[in-house]
């Protein structure tokens, strides 16, 4: 169900706002979401190079597939 009511959201928003506004509210919300479980949280022990270029390449990848994604809906003809 959950599933399905946030595609229903990402394509009827992409529609109306763009693609790269929809992507951009929903990276920016997941910020400010990860940003207070941080604060809130346990200090995170010590980061290595490693560790900071798999966080990049992740944050880098789930940009990518979610403005590819939203771009399909957006584009996409709906079945009504």
């Amino acid at each position: 169900m959950a599933w399905g009511a946030g595609t229903l959201c990402s394509a009827r928003s992409s529609r109306i706002i763009g693609a790269a506004s929809v992507v951009a509210w929903v990276m920016l919300i997941g910020l400010v979401a990860n940003l207070v479980v941080i604060a809130v949280g346990p200090a995170p022990g010590s980061l290595g190079a490693t560790d900071i270029a798999w966080m990049l390449m992740a944050g880098v990848g789930t940009w990518r597939g979610c403005s590819w994604s939203t771009r399909r809906f957006a584009v996409a003809r709906s079945a009504s």
